[in-house]
């Protein structure tokens, strides 16, 4: 499919979070290099930014847009350099190989399905118990969680907050659909947390993206 790009300020507000098993296809919403939003009807985790369907290459004209759901990662804040930092340093610590290239492989991923693919990259998955590896993933999010208080109103990425601030002038509800357990504070550090109407249970959440459990739990709290 083809779509025409559009500028992800002035039409965000415009693309519908629907959630149907059969009347609409789901796509996703990227951003490029340029800042512009592409529909991709395809997608790699860690790449979606706005979650809407299309119908027939159109945007559906909906009487009104009742909430927006919003990735962390990469849309409202990069913290994936932080998570990186940390994975490296555990990794350091236990004599494995880990870069940049891996550890794309690990958005939107659990904390031990991540520790559990560097493992395995290094031929170590059966190399520690369940509880070690809790012991591990804990010990990560630590370095993270460190990284996570040099944070700033700053690191808002570029033409979020008005979006947040257009979105309550309209009425419309928001959600955080992150599966970290640290996303609260991600968003108190950066000053965003009273934007939101709602941020996803991480601990509730059984299944990492793709799977759109997520995204369905943010709509279920915020009851739509």
């Amino acid at each position: 499919h083809s779509f025409a790009q559009i500028s992800i300020i002035e039409k965000a507000l415009k693309l519908v979070v629907y959630f149907s098993k059969n009347k609409y296809k789901t796509y996703y919403a990227t951003t490029n290099a340029n800042g512009i939003a592409e529909l991709k009807k395809n997608f790699n985790v860690g790449s979606y930014k706005v979650v809407t369907c299309i119908k027939k290459n159109k945007y559906l004209k909906a009487k009104k847009t009742k909430a927006i759901i919003f990735d962390l990662d990469g849309v409202i804040t990069d913290t994936a350099e932080l998570h990186y930092l940390a994975w490296k340093k555990l990794s350091e610590e236990l004599g494995m190989y880990f870069d940049k290239e891996q550890n794309e492989a690990l958005k939107g991923v659990s904390r031990i399905g991540s520790l559990e693919i560097i493992l395995a990259n290094n031929g170590k998955l059966d190399a520690y118990s369940y509880e070690e590896k809790e012991t591990l993933a804990n010990r990560k999010n630590e370095y993270y969680k460190d990284l996570v208080e040099t944070l700033t109103e700053k690191d808002i990425l570029p033409g979020i907050q008005q979006l947040l601030i257009d979105a309550r002038a309209k009425g419309i509800k928001t959600a955080v659909a992150s599966v970290s357990k640290n996303a609260p504070r991600v968003l108190e550090r950066i000053e965003l947390t009273s934007y939101f109407d709602t941020v996803a249970d991480a601990a509730k959440v059984k299944n990492s993206k793709p799977d759109p459990e997520i995204f369905l739990t943010c709509a279920s709290q915020l009851g739509i």
